[in-house]
Order: structure tokens, then C-alpha cells, then sequence
């Protein structure tokens, strides 16, 4: 458990008053909800729970965000922008306020401020900065945990389907309409199904036995007569009308069922709903419902959400697979309502117990209960009771007055503050073997250690059981520590007590550290404080036992009873202490509740206190706790508990807040230990069900998870797959819920779904985490499997596969676009409606799948056009590659994905899905999974699809195809003369992992073992060593055999084949092939004649790319690799789409139109060929430069806020460019790219040497720098002050610009509102405009916008980057104020002072003392070189007789000299005339920063 951090305060109510949440409602902007307290609601793309902030455009007009605020100050309007992006009328945006301050918009947008949970000011505001467009002002009310706030959205509903729609319906005879998972073109669902001939009727259909009976009054069709004793299946058809989708926030299907149903939707053989009902693969005309439905729930609505984006604009049809349980049934009930949604604006706020980013709000409530939140969660697995175990250490028996005698030290903390073991222990002095007493020098009075003998203060002591701290008063403060440092490592115990032996005294507080970690505190204020702690030790870590006093200001402290004794290893555990903060809200918490149970018995209520008692630690600090005994805990099992507090007006809240019975968890949990699984290798998936049948059927049943140290509750679980349906040991789907999802790896992102897949077909339990990772290895990205340990209830369960759903997350986790289309294929890319499952864009039809299969379906010259132009080439040659080197073949019919990069590429790509009949084992017809024989598929294996066809009817691909094999070959299998370990090993560490013990599976106890025991086996019946030992005997050497016996399997590639480059064009807006740089690319040419695999080669230079898995030229063949694939195949001049043209794309960079060197290296590192092109720069590229920034400018003055009191100082950024060239420069259509965003207007033409301003607000750029002209404009974003990078493009895309600047290369540009100038722009080379010798400083605060700059300030750090390497600047050794680096006795401060080379020795003639005459008398004068414009130097001249005491000068002789090098001399003398019969002295202090 871990402990909270306490402050010892009253529990104060807060109160709202609802006036001060009231934004305003006029706007087309809207935060429409927001939740300031996110515990567990949603997480981020990190997989933190940040606060969010919903907004919605409510409006009936797009809406560009560019420039538009976010911010949580009045005072400070402009605090976040938003990017360039745009929200389209009713579209919502979701943005994490995080402070993390994250601007891409192609990605989650975070803003830099986080919410006040306590209620603060909320606005966005429109883009002038100034007016704000809705406010919740002048602060939202107190928010709760995990509920959200916002605005109610005004909805409207319209009934689409209701009771008395008309319906047609038929009771099946026949499988001729069976859907069939869509490969049924004629099935009954189909959208132009005809059933005229179906019997008439109305929406609510069913029968009823009873009589009376509770179904009477719903039933308007009744089937009594067809139905009762005859048949379980009825077909419903309802035809009915839609407004356009678009217009509709929401679409809802109500339902009253008995005792099952399967609902479609416009005749996709995908069920929108259903319950109760068989797999898609068994569904027919015959099927029951696979569980009843009891009748008291029938009558109940149960709600399921449908997209809008499902229905089409007028004629519709819903259809309705109603099934019974048997035909026996007493009663049947089908009664459909569907209602369309549609939102018509936002009204007053409100809280939101279920929270609903990116979907319309709900009705919400005006008041919330008590505020809970850090619920004691996610407890280790509990160590139940056991014997006592041996004791390691034992305070009161071993207390001596020997310091470190069995591991013990004496000692005390002098003062209060945070506790150091290294620095805050201080020993007593003295002990047993120094004598008794001896005043000051001994503490160790012969039975105690002690500060002090006399009846003063301090009274610091400690006896063998009792300690006394001394208070601040009367002083000094000391803490008595009482330190045992342990002899061995593991886990120990540590239990002891506290015990203020004043019932009315100032209190004390007993304290444990390990290794300076607060494991423990606790007042003890009269009366005794016990403490058990179970902790790992390492052999030397220090425990410190300590007693302070108190946390009350009062004079004095109490003597306590301190004792501990330290047992090696664990007692066990008898009770779970659980806490959680409760703060009130609206009204005081009048009560708090811990409801808690183990597995499913009965819940138990146990009051939850804030009195200081029991295991509560502090009273009235809202930390209320209750303890729960784990009497009744078994090993494996599971213990959940939930928290309820109400207040007094009787509103009630808890935690979890449970808002969805279906998406939500119920409880808190914990397991107990289990010793029997310590032994197993794999991860230990611990699940929980009441209902285990329920599992093993589609509908599922809901239970828990407990993996990897966290806690699941009510989670889904059903049965998965088509033919392993059938299989004794089965496998299942598991959804997680949204606020909570599945973590299956240290270090991972979290996933939505796992499948734990059986592997009873697959003996040797190796194939699905073997087939998953050789194709990974080939470079696919596919799904990640392995195996693990399967407890159900507290028992072995089974040896499962668990392995990733396909979704977004997938996606994104493997490198792909999580935005970009998936389909789940159960067809031959041959129809777009059936065999088909859309796993992301659902929200969209299938359009982009109907054109791939149209496309494909081409024949000839233009099917192969098409495929050039809309295949991932490389992609499909990999993956037909990789599924052959695993020896699959069930695939191409089905079991397979199609993904394409939608917002990228656009091209289609096959993904791996369904692997484990590889390595040997095939699909059978007969046996199907149940054979025995081993079978080497032949080379491209498996069903043929319209995808594989293009690929290995045209000789080109499959030449390509063929040279990816043989690479993969040689990778994963190798000749048999260097066979390749990898397969035999990988064999040999997953069998020792999960079957480490070669013994007896009918007696042994390893997994593999447990697992045969309880399944059983078929065939042959091996064993898991038998089965993998068969792949390594068996499979592979005949594999081998097989694939390298092929005569079209061309010979191993050359190590450093010959691939050259060929066309770069790295300007086609210049030729006018494109209209910017997208349209770049460069060619690469295989001269040879065999195809080269290129997979994971690199190119560098101006661009960075790796080619990726599956690239392959052919023979005699090209490849051009672009930019971007659209912008090439957007092209107007050859190479472009509708060619044939070989393409890869999406290099980092670009090509530059000044020339650059390209440099092509194979997978090993090893350069194959480099290309130098000399190129054609823009006029941009020649003379285009930025040459002064300010990006840290100084505060508005009292003039400035006078006029205008929004401002801050950012409004006064600007970036100055200038034309270095000696003609006219047209910039138009330039832009800024990076760090902020401009792009300059039309006609915008530079004379030679002129200068154009960017500025942040014109309005304050013109109130300080009045008269400053050719201003083109604001621009988006700000000029960071922690430095960032710039970049400028110009109209045609080609680098104008790049570079970073630094904060901290002055501190004038960063702290004192000076600006960055460049010295010489027009010959600094565009790489070097991030080094800070080629920027200066300006010499006055503001800079110079505008004028060009030929003089600098001075600083410290810009005279050493001018005198210095960068690497010198940093190091103190070279470049310290007190080093002499040329030994001419000047350190490096006076050679600054003085203006001098620190490299080079110059001491002379630095400065020279002389006499100067001044009114008739002589003075002794100082003459020295000084930098002229500094800001950071001073300078002092003084005087003295005795060279003691010295006197300061300002006393100037003449006019400074000026030495043409940027110094000056100057001329100081004496205050006093000289006198011939005194001495006098004079020197030069020379300092920085003053």
C-alpha cells in the first residue's frame, strides 16, 4: 500500500455558488465539457491521466483554429494557441490540458497549463487575443474525480422504429438466406431481399404462454402458432425512413429481448447488436439462443449505441435474427425501438457523472457528493498468514551501549527538516567501551545513551525500549534514531511499536525509514501505535527507527515506548488496511462506507474513519480508512472493494463511480499470493468469472483480471474464433474498458483487446509466438504474441497465446498510422459488404475497399497500372515472403488483414492474422486442425486472393517476390552447409520456458504439464517436448531441404551488389512538374541481372531514409523514392501515376536545390554508391537570411500598459529578414514552418539589402518601435524562450532556412531584452547559423528592427564564442575567469577587460601609470584598454599609499581614445596631487556582471 502524503488540517467544506460557473452561450466555439480531476477516465497518448478540455463547434460553419487560445488566466488570454486546424460544424476536439505544451496538429494537442481541481477561470479566446469567445469566469465550481463539467447539449430525438412500425417476417425452413458472415450474397438481410411474400405484422413481436402474462401488453405480432414447440429462429425485416446521417449526434438501438437476437443494419453481415446468440460461423436458420433471458430483465430497454454514419439518407432496413432458447420455451419477446439523435446547441452547465469526450453530453446534475479520490488500489498480491518466521533482529534484547553490536546504532537528528541517513544521523558519542559517564565527552550513562545527566534540557535519550526527543524549546531540537543495518537480503518483517507514554502530552510522532524512504509515520497522542511492514532488504540497508515531537507548537515532548523486532520473511497478512481522501463538496461528508468481498460471496460494509484509531494515521485530516481481514481469503483468490461516502443533504458518490455497467469497473481488487504458480516461467493471467460457461460462448460474461501488479474489474470476457469454437480448451476475447486498458508489457502503450489464443491444435505450444516473431523478423509489423499462465478462479486454467486485437492501437503500436483504414478479411478481396470487419474509420462506408477489389479486378497493362500506383509493393512483397517462410497457408480466403494509409500514401498493404497452422502444420479437409503428418508447403501457398494474383501472375513481381525469399531464407533458416541457429534455439528456450522439467507430463508440475493433464491431447498424443522436438527434427531440415532444392529460388545476393543512383530531381516546381517539393524524388537503378533486395538500406545526406522490409529491384529494373507518394504520383511530367513507376516514399529532409551529396549504404553499413549533384539554388536560397530575432523581449512598460493593460511581453517578439543580394528579392508565398507560422503575401518583393518584419502584435510592435515600416505581418505561435527551430521554405518548397537557436548563449537576449543579430548573414553558411559566433548581441535593449546592424554589445560569452571553439566554451579548464591559457600573467577576465586574445600573449601595453597635469598640479594617472559598448563589464581605477587601503577614481583625463579594434583607452587619475616625498599606487579592478 502506499502511503499518502498527510497534512494534518480540518476537513472545510467549500461552497458554490453556481453564478460563478455560468459561461456565456452566443458562440461558435464552445468548451463543451472539460474534467479538471481525471483519475482513471481516459488516458494519453503517454498513457497518463491528464486533465482534458472538449471543444465544440457548434456552429454551422468550419472554423480554422490557427490562432485561437486556450487559457486559465484572465490576465493572460493568450497562454496557448492552437496550430493550423480545423473544426467542422458539430465537430468536436479533444485537447489534454497537461502543460505539456504539444502544438503538432497532426497529433494530440496538449496545452501548458493543467486544470485547477478547486476551480479556476476557463476560456478560449478568438485569435485577436482580446475577445474571449466563452469563459467560465470567474471560476468554474469545485470538481470531483472522474466526473466531468460542462454544457448540457439541447437535443432533439426522433423515433425511427417504434412499437406499430410495420415489419415483414418469416420463420426460416431453410439455410438458403443464411448470412453466412456475408459470403451469402442472397441472404436474407440484404438490402434488396424481396419479402412480399413474408408474413405482415408490427414491430414488437413474440408469444407468451402465461395467462395472464407480463408480455401481454408489449406483444402486437404474435407467433405463438409458428414459434412455440416448432422452431427458436425468427426473421424480422423493418423497413424505415432517415434524415441525412450527417445531421444526427447519435443513434440509439432499444431492445427487450427473450432470449436472444442478432440486429443488422442495412445489409452488413456485421450484427450491430446482439445477445445471446451463436458465433457469426454457426449462425443459421436453426440456431437458439445460448442462454435465457429471464423475464423480469426482458421487459427492461438495454441501450446499444450505433453509429449515424451506418445509415443511408432516406430507404433503410433493420433486421432482426430473433432466437429462443428452445423450442419449449414458455415465452419469446423481440421489441425494437431505434431513435435518432440530433443537437441543436449547448445550455446551462453541469456535472457529468458518465464523461463523454468526443461524443455529445448528457443530461448532467447541479450538485456532486463528497469528493473521493486516491483510493488505496492496486495492492501487491497479499502474503496470506503462515508460520512465524525466524527472528533477525530484536531491539529490546540486543540494546547495548556498543554501537554496531549485532548490527544496531545509536544516534539523533540535531534540527527538524527532511531526513538524509547519510547526513541526519548523527551517533552518540562514547559507549561501554569508553567507560561511564564523563561529562561532555561520554553519552552513554551505562544503561542508556543520553544528551544530557542534569535536569535541564536537552532530555534527548534512548534505553533499551523507550525513546525522548527534545523539543525546539527550550532547544536544541534532537530526535533519538535508533538504526539496525541488516546482515542478509530478502524479505523481512518489521513489526514494533510507538507508545507516547503521556496520555496528556504534547504527542510525538514515531517514524520508519529504509534507506532514507519514509515507510511509516504516525502520531502517537496518548496512546499506542503498532506497525507490521513487509519489506525487501538488501544485505547493508539501513532501517532507522525514529520519534520526533509531534506535530503541535507547544513546548516540550513525551517520552515514548519504542520497540522493534525484525523477522526474516513475512508473517502473512491478516488484514488490508484501506484508505481514501474524502473532502467535501457542496455540503459536509456526513458518512463513509468501504463495501468490500472476496471472489463472489456477499458484500461486506465496514465504516470507513478519520479519527486517528485503528489503522486511520491522523484524525480529521480526510484520510478515512477501514481495515478488512483476509480470514476468508484463499490462496489465488480475489478481494474487491469499493468506497461510498454521502454528505449531509444525502447525496451520495464512490468510487470506482461505476457510470457504465458495460464499460466500467465496479471495484478496487487485489489477489491473494499463490505459491503454486511461483514455479512457472510465464506471465500469470489471473482471471475471475462467475460465470465460466458463460465464457465459452459468444455472448461471454463478465469478471476480472489481475496481471502484472494491476487490477481489471468488470471486464468481458467471450469466446473467440470460428473453428476453434469447438475445441475442448478454447479461446477467448478480452475488452477491457476504456478508463482502464490493458497493460500486457512493462514499458508498452496500452491495448483496447487481447485474444488468448488456444493452442490445443499446436501440441507443441510454440507456433503462434514463433510464427508472429519470424514475421516479425522478416521487418512485417505484425502482432505481438507470447505465451502465458491462464488461473481461473484462484486454478490453473491453461497454456494460452495471448495476442493483440487489431485496432488503432495495433496500428500505432507497430508503426503504421492509427488513422489509416484496417479491414479483417474473411473473403478473396472480392466483396467490400460481406467477409468483412472494419476494425477503425468505421465511421466511414466501405468506398476505398469497393475500389481496391474494382481496381484489382482489372485485367492486364491496367490492372498493373493500378497496382503501381495503389499497392504498398514493398509491403505485400514481404508479407507473401514472410507468411512462406513460416510455412502457412491458411490465408488469402481469409485470416488475413488489409490496411491502408489513408491520410498518407493511400496504398493498401496486407497484415499477418492468424498464424498458427505454420511450421508443419496445415488445414487438413477431413482432419482440418487434427493431423499429424507435417506437410512442406510449396511456395506461394495458400488460397489466391486479387492481391496475391497482381503480384505472381506478372513476372516482374514475382522475380521481386522471389529474391525477398531467398533473403529470408538465408535470415531465418540458412543452406545446409551454415544452417541458421535461429528456429532450433528459439524452439529450445520456448520449450524450457514453459516445460522446463523433462519429465513425465502425466506427473510433473510445469505448465506444459498442468496443461496436458487437464486438456487432454488428440492424434499421437506428445507431449510438449515431443511436438517441438518434432519442428527441429522433422520440420526444419526438411524445410530446408525443400526451399533450397527450388530451382526458381535465385542465388545468394552479392554482399555489396552494384545499385546506382540515377535522376535527381530535387526542384520540380522549377520544371513545373509540381507545385512545391513533393513532387522531388530520386531514382536508384539495378544494372545486374537479378533482383536486389534493398530492405534496410539507408540513404544520407540531405535526406534520411531506410528503405523499408520488402524493397526489391528487379533485374535491369528502377525504383524511384520520393518525398511523398501523392505529391509524386500528383506529378505533371513523367515519372508520375498511371506508369508503372516502382515507388517507395517518405524520407526525412529533402532535397536541396543548392546540391548535396547522397550516400546509399546496404543493411550492414556498407556504402554501395554516392551521388553529388551541384543543383540550381532559388533566389530565396542565395540571399533570403534572418537577421536579427528577439525572442525574450522585455516587460511592457507603464506607458505601454497604460494603453493597451493585455499586454505581455512576448507581444513584442519579431523576426527580421533581410534581402542579402544585390537585386530584388520576391518572397512571396515564403514561409515560416517551424517555430512559428507565416507565409508572406503576394507581391511582396525585397529591394537589395532591405529588410521585412515577422512580429508577434502589430498593435505592440508599432506602439514601441513607432516609424518602423515593412512589417508583413503577425505571425502564429511564439518564439520560445528556451530556444527552438526555425525554418523557412520558399513558395516552392525548397529550404530557405534551418536552424535552432539557444537561450543560453547570452544572457542579454534571454534575461535582459536585448535581440539576436547576425554579424555577417549575407557569407555565414546556411549550416552554421546555429553556431553563436556568427549571432551578437544588440547593443540596445530591443534590439534594432528594421536597420541594419554593423556594431554588437559586448558580452562575456559572446567575446569568448568570437576568441573560442564552442566545445571551449563550456569547459572552465580553457575558458574560467581565472585561467591564464597564454601565460602572459592575464586570466581570462582581463584579457575580456582589455580586449585581448586569451591565445596569444599581449600583456604589454594594456595599461601604463604616467603623470597628468591638472590645474597647475601633478596627479598620478592610470591609462588602460578598455571593450567599448559592453553590458556586462565594469570598470574601477583606484588609488592608495600603503597598498591597503585603496581609493576609487572617476576622475577622466581627455577624450577615450579609440583604437580601431573595438577597445578603447581611457585615462583615470588621482584625487590627491603627487608629492615627491610619498609614494602612491595604482591599479585597475576589472569585474563581470556589475
Amino acid at each position: 500500500m502506499t502511503p499518502l502524503n498527510r497534512f494534518v488540517a480540518p476537513a472545510v467544506a467549500v461552497a458554490i455558488i453556481a453564478t460563478t460557473a455560468l459561461p456565456s452561450f452566443s458562440q461558435s466555439l464552445v468548451i463543451a465539457e472539460f474534467m479538471a480531476s481525471n483519475q482513471s477516465s481516459i488516458r494519453d497518448e503517454d498513457g497518463d491521466y491528464e486533465d482534458w478540455i472538449e471543444l465544440l463547434n457548434q456552429s454551422t460553419a468550419a472554423v480554422n483554429l490557427e490562432g485561437w487560445f486556450l487559457t486559465d488566466n484572465a490576465t493572460n488570454l493568450n497562454k496557448w494557441a492552437f496550430p493550423d486546424l480545423t473544426l467542422n460544424p458539430n465537430e468536436r476536439l479533444l485537447v489534454f490540458a497537461s502543460a505539456k505544451d504539444r502544438q503538432d496538429p497532426d497529433s494530440t494537442l496538449h496545452t501548458n497549463f493543467k486544470l485547477a481541481s478547486e476551480g479556476e477561470y476557463l476560456a478560449i479566446v478568438r485569435p485577436d487575443g482580446l475577445t474571449v469567445e466563452q469563459h467560465f469566469s470567474p471560476s468554474f465550481p469545485l470538481q470531483a474525480q472522474d466526473i466531468s463539467y460542462g454544457l448540457q447539449q439541447i437535443t432533439s430525438a426522433t423515433t425511427l422504429i417504434g412499437p406499430g412500425t410495420a415489419i415483414r417476417y418469416q420463420i426460416p425452413s431453410n439455410g438458403e438466406g443464411d448470412v453466412l458472415e456475408g459470403t451469402n450474397a442472397d441472404s436474407w438481410i440484404a438490402t434488396e431481399f424481396p419479402d412480399s411474400q413474408w408474413s405482415a405484422g408490427s414491430a414488437a413481436i413474440g408469444y407468451a404462454t402465461g395467462s395472464p402474462d407480463a408480455y401481454d401488453l408489449l406483444i402486437e405480432t404474435d407467433v405463438e402458432e409458428q414459434m412455440f414447440s416448432e422452431a427458436t429462429s425468427v426473421y424480422i425485416r423493418i423497413p424505415f425512413t432517415a434524415p441525412d446521417p450527417s445531421s444526427l449526434s447519435a443513434l440509439n438501438l432499444k431492445m427487450k429481448w427473450d432470449d436472444g437476437f442478432v440486429a443488422y443494419l442495412n445489409g452488413n453481415p456485421l450484427p450491430i447488436a446482439e445477445e445471446n446468440a451463436p458465433s457469426t460461423d454457426e449462425l443459421n436458420y436453426q440456431s437458439s439462443a445460448t442462454a435465457s433471458h429471464s423475464d423480469s430483465q426482458a421487459v427492461v430497454y438495454d441501450n446499444y449505441d450505433i453509429s449515424p454514419s451506418l445509415l443511408s439518407l432516406g430507404e433503410n432496413v433493420l433486421c432482426i435474427h430473433g432466437l429462443n432458447v428452445s423450442t419449449g420455451s414458455s415465452d419469446f419477446l423481440i421489441v425494437p425501438e431505434l431513435e435518432a439523435l440530433s443537437s441543436s446547441g449547448t445550455s446551462t452547465p453541469a456535472y457529468f457523472a458518465v464523461p463523454s469526450p468526443n461524443a455529445p453530453n448528457n443530461t448532467g446534475n447541479s450538485s456532486v457528493g463528497p469528493l473521493i479520490r486516491n483510493v488505496t488500489r492496486n495492492i501487491p498480491p497479499i502474503t496470506l498468514a503462515t508460520a512465524t518466521p525466524p527472528v533477525a533482529a530484536d531491539s529490546a534484547e540486543e540494546f547495548s551501549g556498543n554501537q554496531g553490536a549485532l548490527g544496531w546504532f545509536y544516534g539523533y537528528q540535531e534540527g527538524a527538516g527532511p531526513y538524509d541517513p547519510d547526513t541526519s544521523f548523527i551517533p552518540f558519542a562514547g559507549g561501554e567501551q569508553g567507560g561511564p559517564w564523563n561529562g561532555t565527552t561520554q553519552e552513554w550513562s551505562g544503561s542508556a545513551w543520553d544528551a544530557n545527566t542534569s535536569a535541564s534540557s536537552p532530555w534527548t535519550s534512548l534505553e533499551a525500549t523507550s525513546m525522548h526527543p527534545n523539543d525546539s524549546n527550550p532547544g536544541p531540537e534532537q530526535y533519538p534514531i535508533r538504526r539496525w543495518v541488516s546482515d542478509t537480503s530478502g524479505l523481512h518483517t518489521i513489526a514494533g511499536t510507538f507508545h507516547n507514554l503521556s496520555a496528556s502530552g504534547d504527542g510525538t510522532t514515531g517514524r520508519v525509514f529504509h534507506e532514507g524512504n519514509e515507510i511509516f509515520s504516525q502520531l502517537t497522542d496518548g496512546g499506542p501505535v503498532d506497525f507490521s511492514i513487509i519489506r525487501n532488504l538488501n544485505e547493508g540497508d539501513r532501517l532507522d527507527f525514529l520519534v520526533d515531537s509531534g506535530p503541535f507548537d507547544q513546548d516540550g515532548s513525551d517520552g515514548t515506548d519504542q520497540t522493534v523486532t525484525i523477522y526474516e520473511g513475512s508473517f502473512g497478512t491478516t488484514s488490508v488496511v484501506i484508505e481514501a481522501e474524502v473532502l467535501p463538496t457542496m455540503h459536509p461528508v456526513e458518512t463513509v462506507s468501504l463495501i468490500w468481498r472476496v471472489m463472489y460471496d456477499q458484500e461486506t460494509t465496514s465504516p470507513m474513519l478519520d479519527d486517528g484509531r485503528g489503522g486511520d494515521a491522523f484524525a480529521g485530516d480526510g484520510i478515512y480508512t477501514a481495515t478488512i481481514s483476509t480470514t476468508d481469503l484463499s490462496r489465488g483468490e480475489m478481494l474487491r472493494w469499493k468506497v461510498l461516502a454521502t454528505d449531509t443533504a444525502g447525496v451520495t458518490a464512490r468510487q470506482p463511480q461505476f457510470p457504465d455497467p458495460r464499460d466500467s469497473p465496479e471495484y478496487f481488487g487485489t489477489i491473494a499470493a499463490d505459491a503454486s504458480v511461483t514455479n512457472s516461467n510465464l506471465p500469470i493471467f489471473h482471471w475471475f468469472t462467475s460465470n465460466p460457461g458463460g465464457a465459452n460462448t459468444t455472448s461471454g460474461s463478465r469478471g476480472s483480471v489481475y496481471y502484472l501488479g494491476e487490477f481489471y474489474d468488470n471486464i468481458q470476457a467471450d469466446r473467440h474464433g470460428q473453428s476453434t469454437g469447438g475445441f475442448p480448451k478454447k479461446s477467448y476475447d478480452f475488452d477491457f474498458n476504456k478508463s482502464n486498458r490493458f497493460l500486457f508489457q512493462e514499458g508498452e502503450g496500452r491495448v483496447k483487446d487481447i485474444n488468448m489464443l488456444t493452442n490445443w491444435a499446436d501440441k507443441s505450444k510454440t507456433r503462434n509466438t514463433l510464427g508472429y516473431e519470424m514475421v516479425r523478423r522478416s521487418g512485417e509489423p505484425a502482432h505481438f504474441a507470447f505465451p502465458v499462465r491462464i488461473q481461473q478462479n484462484g486454478s490453473f486454467f491453461s497454456v494460452a497465446d495471448m495476442v493483440e486485437d487489431g485496432d488503432d492501437r495495433y496500428l500505432d503500436r507497430v508503426g503504421l498510422d492509427p488513422e489509416g483504414a484496417l479491414y479483417k478479411m474473411y473473403n478473396r478481396l472480392d466483396s467490400s459488404s460481406s467477409g468483412i470487419n472494419k476494425k477503425t474509420r468505421k465511421n466511414e462506408n466501405n468506398r476505398d475497399l469497393q475500389d481496391l477489389i474494382n481496381g484489382l479486378g482489372l485485367s492486364g497493362e491496367a490492372r498493373l497500372r493500378y497496382g503501381y500506383d495503389n499497392i504498398d509493393i514493398p509491403g505485400t512483397i514481404n508479407y507473401l515472403a514472410a507468411l512462406d517462410l513460416t510455412n502457412n497457408r491458411d490465408h488469402g480466403h481469409k485470416n488475413y488483414y488489409l490496411y491502408r494509409d489513408t491520410l498518407g500514401t493511400g496504398e493498401w498493404r496486407p497484415l499477418v492474422w492468424d498464424i498458427d497452422l505454420c511450421l508443419g502444420r496445415n488445414w487438413v479437409s477431413g482432419p482440418a486442425y487434427f493431423d499429424d503428418t507435417f506437410t512442406n508447403n510449396n511456395l506461394r501457398a495458400g488460397a489466391s486472393n486479387r492481391l496475391k494474383t497482381f503480384v505472381f501472375n506478372d513476372t516482374t513481381l514475382n522475380q521481386m517476390y522471389l529474391r525477398r525469399v531467398r533473403t529470408l531464407m538465408d535470415q531465418l533458416i540458412g543452406p545446409a552447409s551454415s544452417p541458421v541457429s535461429y528456429l532450433p534455439d528459439r524452439v529450445d528456450e520456448m520449450t524450457a520456458l514453459i516445460d522446463p522439467n523433462d519429465n513425465n507430463a502425466q506427473r510433473g508440475n510445469d505448465d506444459a504439464d498442468l496443461d496436458y493433464r487437464k486438456w487432454g491431447s488428440w492424434g499421437n498424443r506428445n507431449t510438449l517436448r515431443e511436438a517441438a522436438n518434432r519442428i527441429k527434427v522433422e520440420h526444419i531440415p526438411g524445410r530446408r531441404n525443400q526451399l533450397y532444392g527450388l530451382s526458381e529460388i535465385p542465388a545468394g545476393q552479392p554482399e555489396t551488389p552494384v545499385i546506382r543512383f540515377g535522376t535527381v530531381d530535387y526542384n520540380p516546381a522549377a520544371r513545373g512538374a509540381s507545385p512545391d517539393q513533393r513532387g522531388e524524388y530520386f531514382l536508384l537503378v539495378n544494372p545486374n541481372r537479378t533482383a536486389i533486395d534493398c530492405s534496410n538500406w539507408e540513404v544520407s545526406g540531405g535526406i534520411s531514409f531506410s528503405f523499408p522490409a520488402g524493397t526489391v529491384i528487379p533485374a535491369r529494373g528502377r525504383l524511384n523514392v520520393a518525398r511523398d507518394a501523392r505529391g509524386f504520383r500528383e506529378r505533371s511530367i513523367s515519372p508520375k501515376a498511371g506508369e508503372r513507376r516502382y515507388l517507395i516514399s517518405g524520407y526525412e529532409g529533402q532535397l536541396s536545390a543548392r546540391g548535396e551529396t547522397l550516400t546509399l549504404k546496404n543493411e550492414m553499413g556498407v556504402v554501395i554508391d554516392t551521388l553529388s549533384y551541384p543543383g540550381s539554388p532559388t533566389p530565396g536560397q542565395d540571399f533570403l537570411r534572418i537577421t536579427e530575432i528577439l525572442f525574450a523581449p522585455a516587460a511592457p512598460t507603464e506607458r505601454e500598459l497604460a494603453i493597451d493593460p493585455t499586454l505581455t511581453a512576448e507581444d513584442f517578439e519579431f523576426v527580421e529578414l533581410t534581402n542579402t543580394g544585390s537585386t530584388p528579392l520576391d518572397i512571396s508565398g515564403a514561409s515560416f514552418v517551424e517555430g512559428i507560422s507565416l507565409s508572406f503575401p503576394p507581391q511582396t518583393i525585397l529591394a537589395a539589402g532591405q529588410h521585412i518584419l515577422v512580429v508577434a502584435n502589430l498593435t505592440a510592435f508599432n506602439l514601441r518601435y513607432q516609424g518602423t515600416d515593412n512589417v508583413a505581418g503577425e505571425y502564429t505561435g511564439k518564439l520560445s524562450n528556451d530556444g527552438e527551430q526555425l525554418q523557412i521554405l520558399d513558395a516552392e518548397g525548397e529550404n530557405i532556412l534551418e536552424f535552432s537557436y539557444n537561450d543560453a548563449w547570452y544572457d542579454a537576449t534571454d534575461d535582459a531584452g536585448h535581440s539576436l543579430v547576425a554579424r555577417n548573414p549575407a557569407t555565414t553558411p546556411i549550416t552554421d547559423f546555429d553556431r553563436p559566433a556568427n549571432w551578437g548581441v544588440s547593443l540596445e535593449q530591443g534590439g534594432d528592427p528594421g536597420i541594419s546592424s554593423s556594431f554588437f554589445a559586448v558580452t562575456f560569452s559572446s567575446w569568448k564564442y568570437q576568441n573560442f571553439s564552442e566545445e571551449s566554451v563550456s569547459d572552465p579548464t580553457i575558458t574560467g575567469g581565472s585561467v591564464d591559457l597564454d601565460a602572459d600573467t592575464l586570466n581570462t577576465v582581463m584579457e575580456y577587460g582589455f580586449g585581448r586574445n586569451p591565445t596569444t600573449s599581449d600583456a604589454g601595453n594594456n595599461y601604463r601609470a604616467s603623470l597628468v597635469e591638472h590645474d597647475g598640479a601633478d596627479y598620478l594617472a592610470l591609462s588602460f584598454r578598455r571593450q567599448k559598448g559592453t553590458l556586462d563589464l565594469s570598470y574601477e581605477v583606484q588609488f592608495s599609499n600603503d597598498l591597503i587601503s585603496w581609493t576609487p577614481s572617476e576622475e577622466t583625463v581627455g577624450e577615450p581614445r579609440d583604437n580601431g579594434d573595438g577597445t578603447e583607452t581611457v585615462t583615470i587619475r588621482d584625487q590627491i596631487p603627487a608629492s615627491g616625498n610619498s609614494t602612491r599606487y595604482t591599479r585597475v579592478r576589472i569585474a563581470i556582471g556589475q
